[in-house]
């Protein structure tokens, strides 16, 4: 308030004029807060009704997307009564207002629960990639469907179901040069759960005829989860996943050097030497490597929560040995997310005991694939004392300066927001709050923040799930009533 009233003039302050003016520079913050250089946007709900935004047993169910102009995509599932079918709304540009709520999912697929989307650049300006799973609550039917926009999301092409046979989970996708398109998911039509992969060489207008299942079958006490799909852009595809057997858990990782025509035989990528089972692996190319990063955990008298990372120099034929990124003694198990950049990966990731503060992280990769911070390392990018979690990363190449942005939330209370002007070598010391949670909205919480940027525009996206309390009057309620949940929205930019 005090540094928006030093905003008007002398003589507006001193008579108490134009008070509306002041309510206005608060709405839209639009001035300096805590001695940054942020200007923050009015806080936007995305979802038209209020409470509908679908949610299901997996976080990070929406995707944000940032075009050229410094305009956005978001797209959510919206919950219909049985159904929650994607929809999204758009900003042109870095100025401009979000659009209307339109359906991604088409009249086909509307009766659906369409869940987890995947947003990609393709390889034209202005060419969006969209991949989602789609199921059908009355056959059970479980598809796996894409659609592509030429225009920054404005329109989307027909949608086109992928998966030869409806036994398919939740999707992972990349783009290559020259339009193609590889998309990847686990897969429950045999015995076990198994890995499938569809391809497209023509920006996504047609697919393999059938599905192919990648690598040797897996035995019926085996599964293949949280799957990860990269490409170097040119001809080599590589797919890494976790698997659980009769043996525990491992890495496994499989590569293509002909776009997905013929696969190797899947080989381990993790050595074994971590404290817990490993899970959750993440795969970029960065400088013709290919570089995995995964989390481990222990619990009980070895507790401990540790980042682990692999590097490939022959596109994932073989690998080398394992490197702790990050270990905290009696820690939480690590989220990372991971994007590469350049000739460089990057990874943010939230770390700390179980019982103290918990801090976001950021490392990178130097141009020979090597992690410039091991052990316990990592820049620290949250700023105070908090239960920081939930880290993802953008980097906005479209200006003078590349820039980084790193959103998180604060023990589901708050959103922050970091930047780093200078390519990840040093972050802002003051995190920018985005939104908190107020008095009046008692047990509600901010969840899984997103973060988007281009040209010099950055959009951070999160979630509010509402407060239950006094909703459930019996127990049977329990079964009938759903915490409602709304999406958010809020445009960044900086003074310098």
């Amino acid at each position: 308030m005090r540094e928006c009233a030093k905003s008007l003039p002398r003589s507006a302050k001193s008579r108490r004029v134009l008070p509306w003016l002041l309510l206005a520079c608060l709405l839209a913050t639009a001035c300096r807060t805590g001695g940054s250089d942020a200007i923050l946007g009015p806080v936007e709900r995305l979802n038209a009704d209020p409470g509908t935004l679908g949610r299901f047993t997996f976080p990070y169910y929406t995707a944000l997307g940032a075009t050229d102009g410094g305009g956005a995509i978001a797209i959510w599932m919206r919950s219909e009564e049985q159904s929650r079918p994607l929809v999204y709304r758009r900003a042109a540009d870095g100025n401009s207002p979000f659009g209307g709520e339109r359906y991604l999912s088409p009249e086909t697929l509307r009766e659906t629960i369409s869940i987890v989307p995947t947003l990609v650049e393709g390889s034209r300006s202005g060419e969006l990639y969209a991949i989602w799973q789609a199921r059908r609550p009355t056959s059970g039917d479980k598809l796996v469907v894409f659609r592509r926009s030429q225009d920054s999301g404005e329109t989307w092409g027909s949608a086109k179901t992928i998966n030869s046979e409806p036994h398919s989970f939740i999707p992972a996708m990349a783009a290559g040069r020259n339009g193609s398109v590889y998309a990847v998911w686990t897969d429950e039509r045999g015995e076990g759960i198994e890995v499938f992969f569809n391809r497209s060489l023509d920006h996504g207008e047609t697919w393999l005829a059938a599905d192919a299942k990648v690598g040797v079958k897996l035995s019926r006490r085996s599964a293949a989860i949280s799957v990860s799909i990269a490409t170097d852009g040119a001809d080599r595809v590589l797919i890494v996943w976790e698997e659980s057997g009769p043996g525990g858990r491992v890495i496994r990782a499989a590569s293509s050097a002909d776009r997905g025509e013929s696969w190797s035989e899947p080989v381990r990528v993790d050595d074994g030497g971590g404290r817990g089972a490993p899970s959750a692996p993440s795969i970029v190319f960065a400088s013709g490597r290919a570089i995995v990063v995964w989390t481990a955990a222990s619990t009980g008298e070895q507790a401990a929560g540790q980042l682990w990372s692999d590097v490939s120099g022959d596109g994932g034929s073989t690998w080398g040995e394992d490197v702790l990124l990050h270990e905290v003694e009696g820690g939480i198990p690590p989220r990372a997310h991971l994007v590469a950049v350049a000739d460089k990966a990057l990874a943010v990731f939230h770390a700390g005991p179980s019982g103290g503060a918990w801090d976001i992280h950021y490392a990178e990769t130097d141009a020979a694939g090597g992690w410039q911070a091991q052990g316990k390392g990592g820049t620290r990018v949250s700023s105070g004392e908090g239960k920081f979690i939930n880290p993802r990363l953008a980097v906005d190449a479209g200006t003078s300066k590349v820039t980084y942005y790193v959103t998180y939330e604060d023990d589901r209370k708050r959103i922050f927001l970091n930047r780093s002007i200078d390519a990840g070598k040093t972050w802002g010391t003051a995190n920018e709050l985005v939104y908190a949670v107020g008095e009046g909205q008692g047990k509600a919480q901010a969840r899984y923040p997103q973060v988007a940027a281009a040209d010099g525009v950055a959009y951070v996206m999160w979630e509010v799930w509402g407060d239950t309390t006094g909703m459930f009057k019996s127990l049977a309620d329990l079964g009938k009533k759903v915490r409602p949940a709304d999406l958010y929205v809020r445009r960044v930019s900086f003074r310098r």
